[in-house]
């Protein structure tokens, strides 16, 4: 079992346990947590053990974390006698800390955080506060949704200051497709989701956008009321971020443009509605990626302006810490990173919030850096990462502190941007970034040698010495080394078996047009290996390869009834 695990457990049994369902991230509550967690760990764990057990928390399936929360809830139940439902909500909070972990370790070189950096170590309570899940989930997997007949909660996929968000699925999860992400929110009123609802209906008035995510169903009755929106499994714009700031600036800088333009053409239509919609929290986490379209798509309307208020609200008459307001910033909720001064002021709003906040945006997909907005020396921050003085000239002006300085709508942005040049790449890891000559010959000399190890054609054959040379070829993006890069993963050749790299690796082949890939990832989303279960999702895929003529896709095209 998890040591860090075992502290926390009796950490929150010391501080009470009925305090979990009141928890506020970065509360008083989570930080008296926090303490005696870090003191008991450091009681309890050598210094070398330390990043060990942070990498078995990072590494762990949720069946394993299932098992940690349910054992350690269980010992201290016994040891302070607590009743059924504390021990109960003490298991549900346990079971959600290696997610949390894998949240709080992500980074450009590994955006799964499914590994520990090198200068990773826990000093602190603060570090330890990072690790802790934000709030008590609101329900089980298995669960009915409330007012949802037919419909099952399956699996918490996303939880922060504003709710949590479950994947639903009608009918039985073995046969059933229908899948949607319900969002229950903590603390709104019934008003504030109808009010999200009523924007996206404006939104989507002149028919299905492609750049929304469209609301299927809502229930606003009862104590539990939620919007169904439809599911986007593919991650978000901060998982984009993360992979391109691994590109050299000549390849990445192009693909933000391209990205930004299309996300400020999208945003701009809202702002040109009479009167405007102005969605007021946009940030990466909001900016969802659609790999089958291979665009983004924007969610969230209405409710980040809610936020707002209740944040300001909250800041100005101290009813918040200052590690709650902290804490819940970094995680991704009404965050003063992305909003305007109007904003954090409480001003009405304006389309100008928005072109702020694409700003800031822009300044993150340039930089890699998802943890800071555009300070004084930003122009400097974006001439490292390779953006021109052009393209410097409109971000400042996107996130200038007078609005009246700003490009007056999303869509003069865009115009902007389109000024700039031709996209030379699309939006999201979709293409193939431009090559050389001299760069596709030793991607191909890079592939050959490990097609050599591979097959064992006059070398000793060698999986892990193939693998590494694939690894090689894929990284200058060359297509069929990415497949079997993939491939390895999906069997354990030559590295260990992990399906989360397995689509990672498949996905960027597929996006080359890769047959084998596109039939592959259908088969790791259609058995949910190394992504959420989406039987959709995996059709698109297997008609992508179907179209190019692959029979084994056509035939699991025919099995999904879909061919």
């Amino acid at each position: 079992m998890f040591v860090f695990v075992r502290c926390v457990a009796a950490a929150v049994a010391e501080v009470g346990v009925r305090g979990l369902v009141g928890l506020v991230p970065g509360g008083e509550y989570a930080c008296k947590v926090a303490d005696a967690a870090w003191r008991k760990y450091r009681e309890r764990q050598r210094d070398d053990g330390l990043r060990d057990d942070v990498r078995r928390m990072a590494e762990a399936a949720f069946d394993e974390a299932k098992w940690a929360g349910a054992e350690a809830a269980r010992e201290e139940a016994a040891r302070h006698s607590l009743p059924d439902a504390d021990a109960q909500n003490l298991e549900l909070f346990l079971t959600q800390i290696p997610a949390a972990v894998r949240a709080s370790l992500k980074r450009p070189d590994d955006p799964t955080g499914r590994s520990v950096p090198a200068a990773f170590a826990l000093r602190s309570a603060d570090d330890v506060l990072r690790l802790l899940p934000p709030r008590l989930p609101r329900f089980r997997p298995g669960d009915a949704l409330p007012g949802g007949p037919g419909w099952v909660l399956e699996e918490q996929i996303g939880a922060g200051g504003f709710g949590e968000v479950w994947l639903a699925r009608y009918g039985d999860a073995g046969r059933s497709n229908i899948v949607g992400a319900v969002k229950f929110c903590h603390g709104l009123e019934v008003r504030d989701l109808r009010h999200e609802l009523d924007v996206v209906t404006r939104v989507m008035a002149a028919g299905r956008h492609p750049g929304v995510v469209p609301v299927l169903a809502q229930h606003l009755d009862g104590d539990a009321p939620w919007v169904m929106y439809e599911y986007v499994p593919d991650g978000d714009l901060a998982d984009r971020i993360r992979e391109w700031a691994a590109l050299p600036a000549g390849e990445r800088v192009p693909r933000v443009v391209a990205a930004l333009k299309v996300l400020a053409e999208d945003v701009g239509r809202w702002h040109r509605l009479s009167p405007a919609v102005v969605h007021r929290d946009l940030k990466p986490s909001n900016v969802l990626f659609d790999a089958p379209a291979g665009r983004f798509r924007v969610t969230d309307f209405g409710i980040g302006g809610v936020s707002a208020r209740e944040a300001l609200r909250a800041e100005t008459t101290g009813q918040s810490s200052r590690g709650g307001r902290l804490l819940s910033y970094l995680r991704g909720s009404h965050t003063p990173l992305y909003s305007s001064p109007q904003q954090r002021d409480g001003s009405d709003p304006d389309p100008r919030d928005d072109v702020h906040a694409l700003g800031v945006i822009a300044y993150q997909m340039l930089t890699g850096h998802l943890a800071q907005g555009c300070g004084t020396d930003f122009e400097d921050d974006l001439t490292e990462s390779g953006a021109d003085g052009e393209l410097i000239r409109v971000l400042k002006r996107c996130t200038a502190q007078r609005p009246d300085r700003r490009p007056a709508d999303a869509a003069e942005l865009a115009a902007e941007l389109a000024r700039l040049g031709p996209a030379v790449a699309p939006t999201g890891p979709a293409a193939a970034p431009p090559q050389t000559h001299a760069r596709r010959r030793e991607a191909e000399a890079h592939h050959a040698l490990g097609l050599k190890y591979y097959l064992g054609d006059g070398v000793t054959q060698d999986c892990a010495e193939a693998m590494r040379w694939f690894r090689e070829a894929a990284d200058l993006g060359h297509a069929d080394a990415q497949y079997r890069l993939g491939w390895g993963y999906c069997l354990g050749l030559g590295v260990s078996r992990d399906y989360a790299e397995a689509v990672r690796w498949c996905r960027r082949a597929a996006d080359q047009n890769h047959v084998g890939a596109q039939a592959q990832l259908g088969v790791l989303y259609a058995d949910g290996l190394g992504v959420t279960k989406n039987l959709v999702t995996a059709g698109e895929w297997f008609r992508r390869a179907a179209a190019q003529g692959d029979e084994t896709a056509k035939n699991e095209l025919r099995k999904l009834g879909a061919g």
